[in-house]
């Protein structure tokens, strides 16, 4: 499944942008070719839509289900997840067609709780709740409830998880816990462990950072992305995890200055990271990390306003919300960074997934 990647619209919570039926875009570049289906949500903040990119042609999809302050994307087995953090409410569409013939499930995941993100393993589909000590754990055919996994064990000095992320990696399932404190600023936060039939985490890794962001699993390592606090760059970085012993191995402490990573995706080999420039994003890049040290490498050329990465398996792609209608979605070399095609969108990018 690839992740879901969240737009924010408040600070030190990681809230999804989202994205209604608007005009399509008519300008694009780059080749025609077909490939993945990119499903992006973006917004101006007025209106907003859910449109999908292949090759050059970007479709509008629909934004029936998808209204509301935030929306997160995922894909697994062809299906997209629409989850609506205004209304906590989930619904699949098989290959991402936004019709009721399509339509899997609708369901709401809890009023109040704050998704942000779905995983499907199996016959379960786990749901990350930012405001909720569990992980909701569905039937990934029906949508029905079939049980939740308590994290409350690891919580912060309020007794809250705040849990924000979700991958599978080592026949475990990891949730990034932010740990975030009620006035916004940062607590201790981990990485926890559960097992996929499990009703309680089994353990977790205290991270050195804070205000973690992503995760990426690469050749046996599991990097975090944390961005700090926002008066200050020294708590942010790239924690490396080792899986084999599930210890926090290192801080990468490269050239990383007052950048603070936002997002993180291995693509091919390759570990690349969305990093602002200053502490509210208005400038952001998508830079190669260097394994070892973690400095950041030459950064993808002529986008200014990266949001979100994802890839396909092969590619690597890019929500850059650049200002004066010039946001686009991109697709780039893992390798070198070489853009290979740009399309416009028509509202600025910022959650997106890939539908191979």
């Amino acid at each position: 499944m690839k992740k879901s990647q969240l737009l924010s619209l408040l600070p030190m919570v990681l809230l999804a942008g989202c994205f209604d039926d608007a005009a399509s875009p008519v300008a694009s570049t780059g080749t025609t070719s077909t490939g993945p289906s990119v499903f992006v949500v973006g917004t101006n903040y007025t209106d907003y839509s859910i449109q999908k990119v292949l090759g050059t042609t970007v479709t509008d999809v629909g934004s029936e289900y998808a209204v509301g302050g935030g929306v997160a994307l995922d894909v697994a087995d062809s299906v997209l997840y629409i989850l609506n953090q205004k209304t906590s409410v989930l619904t699949a569409f098989k290959g991402g067609i936004e019709d009721a013939s399509h339509l899997v499930f609708q369901k709401s995941v809890g009023t109040g709780t704050n998704p942000y993100q779905t995983l499907k393993v199996g016959n379960k589909l786990f749901v990350v709740r930012w405001e909720t000590n569990n992980m909701l754990v569905l039937n990934s055919t029906t949508g029905d409830s079939i049980g939740s996994i308590d994290l409350s064990a690891y919580a912060n000095k309020e007794g809250k998880v705040k849990p924000c992320a979700v991958s599978f990696e080592g026949g475990h399932l990891w949730i990034l816990a932010q740990g975030t404190l009620s006035d916004y600023t940062s607590d201790t936060a981990r990485v926890i462990a559960a097992d996929t039939g499990a009703t309680k985490a089994s353990s977790a890794i205290a991270l050195g950072l804070l205000n973690p962001q992503a995760m990426a699993f690469l050749n046996g390592k599991l990097y975090v992305a944390s961005q700090g606090s926002y008066d200050t760059a020294s708590n942010g970085g790239i924690e490396v995890i080792d899986m084999a012993t599930h210890v926090l191995e290192k801080i990468l402490t490269g050239k990383l200055g007052t950048n603070k990573p936002h997002a993180l995706v291995a693509a091919s080999g390759n570990l690349w990271s969305v990093v602002f420039r200053d502490s509210w994003g208005s400038v952001a890049e998508a830079v190669p990390v260097d394994l070892s040290t973690g400095a950041y490498g030459t950064p993808v050329a002529g986008l200014s306003s990266v949001w979100s990465l994802a890839t396909d398996g092969t590619n690597l792609w890019i929500a850059d919300r650049a200002k004066n209608d010039r946001h686009s979605v991109v697709k780039a070399d893992p390798a070198t960074g070489a853009v290979l095609a740009s399309v416009k969108t028509a509202l600025q990018p910022g959650a997106m997934t890939v539908m191979p």
